[in-house]
């Protein structure tokens, strides 16, 4: 379907939910049913295991960490552990709270935490993030409620990673189901539990009622009842309906569309997320020339893409980073959208009539047709033809690393984590998902990521950044805000590092 006619479809959506919400309200406060549309389901809820947003957003809500970031403050606090520090660069101790229980009435244990960080540490486990548990060399129990975490290296974003993403697991249950059984069935110490599920479209979470005390985490509504909704027509209905109380992640022209309906907000928040394609300069393409890279970047009317598709809050980027992470250096060499200039660096380079290219797209909810089709038609218009290939996130990684595509387009989050350890690292760290593989560069970043000294980090990232940038083996689109919309019952906010903490939420 064309922009023209997804924009019909949402005109028309509005105008029936308009009429069918001219009758009763099905709000369900009364119920205390937080009821949330999203377009985007999780494959497992087996957080190690799972490869989608949704995956990390259900995690938080049927699990816990040893400690807890406070997105407000940017402080680390207790959680399952009472309390934590350094014995130093490369280990750290927990002391772990007493009278914690799993959803199974079972207590938390110091032999569960070492289990969980042994287990899902080992590279035979096969967590499908490693990024966020290769750091982790070793777990220890020093007493009956005291845990030592020894790193292969000191790093300097482990608490990042131990906060939102590593969740402890029970032995004994973990033992028994594994992953399987974890995927559809799974018990944690969280702030809900699961009730009900239909495996990809539904899930229902109840509030457990044996929460421990303490926890910076809240858990006041009732129930969560979560489905998944494909279409954001269908979302838009049942919003404007009543029938559904929170959805997120549409585009700008759906946002002021929804403006001023009756009991329904809608919001908008910077997030961490940019637009991005990589650029795969080890098989045997045109791409391996840097002038017909630096043709692309040229090519690309981003500013005009950002305003219409994205929206105007979001920022046109020239870097390998969001320029609010630390390490990010905006100071880059820059290609400014110039069609003419294009199509002279693609003669030049031997393309004077263009060429084919393979595009292998990872499908999630930040890349809308009409930003994917606005995108082809502005290298098309210079003569590259991209012939697009959509796939899964998991499926799309495996192409990828895989060395199958030479050009990727996606959007990356960097894990919620406000660091470029977490995003340029990811991109140009020499490993798997790299295929540039430039020396300097990777020396860089590799330094960069197990130095400790904030400065020394700094300039350790910009240089590679520079490079990367002066290079053009990237190619930077935008950041971004995200749209939010619900119930004007429902107090809540989204969190810019997008794990959407509905155990937050409260009615008014």
């Amino acid at each position: 379907m064309s922009f023209l006619g997804e924009t019909r479809g949402l005109a028309a959506a509005i105008c029936i939910a308009a009429a069918i919400g001219a009758g009763p309200a099905l709000a369900q406060k009364s119920a205390d049913t937080l009821r949330v549309a999203t377009s985007e389901p999780t494959s497992s809820l087996d957080y190690y295991m799972g490869a989608e947003r949704m995956n990390i957003i259900m995690s938080h809500h049927l699990y816990d960490t040893l400690i807890y970031k406070n997105i407000k403050t940017g402080e680390f606090e207790p959680a399952l552990a009472e309390k934590f520090s350094y014995v130093d660069d490369k280990t750290l101790e927990f002391v772990i709270r007493k009278g914690v229980k799993f959803h199974n009435g079972e207590l938390l244990t110091a032999d569960d935490v070492v289990y969980t960080l042994n287990t899902v540490s080992d590279p035979s486990f096969g967590a499908l993030y490693k990024i966020a548990v290769q750091w982790i060399d070793r777990a220890e129990k020093v007493s009956d409620n005291t845990v030592r975490l020894h790193m292969k290296e000191a790093s300097p974003v482990a608490l990042e990673w131990l906060a939102g993403f590593v969740p402890i697991y029970s032995k004994a249950y973990y033992e028994k189901v594994g992953p399987k059984g974890m995927a559809t069935a799974p018990i944690g110490t969280g702030p809900y539990r699961l009730a009900s599920i239909d495996p990809g479209t539904r899930w229902v979470l109840k509030r457990f009622d044996e929460y421990f005390e303490g926890s910076p985490k809240g858990n006041k509504i009732g129930t969560i009842d979560i489905r998944v909704m494909p279409e954001i027509n269908t979302q838009l209905t049942e919003l404007l309906t009543h029938r559904v109380d929170f959805m997120w992640g549409f585009t700008p022209d759906v946002a002021e569309r929804m403006k001023n309906r009756p009991r329904v907000s809608v919001e908008n928040v910077p997030i961490l997320r940019i637009n991005y394609m990589l650029v795969n300069t080890q098989m045997d393409s045109p791409l391996k020339d840097i002038r017909v890279r630096k043709a692309i970047v040229h090519a690309l009317n981003r500013k005009e893409i950002k305003d219409t598709f994205v929206g105007p809050g979001a920022q046109v980027i020239d870097s390998a980073c969001n320029p609010v992470q630390f390490g990010c250096e905006a100071d880059v060499a820059r290609y400014p959208y110039d069609p003419a200039e294009a199509r002279r660096l693609l003669a030049e380079a031997g393309y004077p009539n263009g060429f084919k290219l393979p595009l292998l797209l990872s499908i999630n909810t930040t890349l809308p047709r009409p930003v994917q089709e606005a995108l082809l038609a502005n290298l098309s218009a210079v003569g590259i033809e991209l012939e697009l290939t959509s796939l899964n996130w998991a499926a799309a990684r495996e192409a990828w690393v895989g060395g199958k595509y030479p050009l990727l387009l996606m959007s990356w989050g960097s894990w919620g984590i406000s660091d470029v350890a977490m995003m340029t690292s990811e991109f140009f760290n020499g490993r798997e998902v790299d295929l540039v593989k430039d020396k300097e560069v990777v020396e860089a970043i590799n330094a960069a990521d197990r130095q400790s000294d904030r400065e020394r980090r700094r300039k350790l990232y910009s240089d590679a950044i520079k490079r990367v940038a002066e290079n053009a083996y990237f190619v930077p689109l935008w950041t971004f805000n995200v749209n939010y919309a619900q119930s004007s019952d429902l107090n809540f906010s989204v969190d810019p590092d997008e794990i959407v903490r509905f155990f937050n939420a409260t009615w008014k």
